[in-house]
């Protein structure tokens, strides 16, 4: 029935289940500000924007790694150390498509755009607990 779950994988969009709350930075912020933006969205990331533009994302493992390679981090800039090109899926798809490409590529978010510009984050665990499959 249209309120079960095969209704919801049918007919639901990203824009139902994305977050609000928008971490970003832009590309010369510091380690630091990096690391406030992932802390404060509660997603484990955060978009690296300039003038608008998505350039990419950081995430806790691509901050993990980075300490694992870097003896000192004064200079770090995300730029340096965001993942170019994210994943990113319109609000208007539909959420089973957001679920396919984060099952496709093994990845725990993605930016979720409305008309090219960020508009939020979608979480796998969201769309799970929500009953995309």
């Amino acid at each position: 029935h249209p309120g079960g779950s095969l209704g919801k994988n049918l007919t639901a969009t990203v824009e139902q289940f994305v977050s609000t709350n928008k971490p970003e930075v832009n590309s010369t912020a510091n380690i630091r500000e990096i690391i406030i933006s992932i802390s404060a969205s509660k997603h484990g990331i955060t978009v690296v924007i300039d003038n608008g533009e998505i350039l990419g994302v950081i995430t806790d493992g691509d901050l993990r790694r980075m300490l694992l390679n870097q003896d000192n981090v004064s200079e770090v800039t995300a730029l340096s150390i965001m993942s170019k090109n994210p994943k990113t899926i319109s609000k208007n798809e539909l959420a089973k498509d957001a679920m396919a490409i984060l099952k496709d590529y093994n990845i725990g978010q993605l930016v979720v755009t409305d008309q090219d510009q960020y508009f939020g984050i979608i979480d796998l665990h969201k769309l799970l607990d929500e009953g995309i499959l």
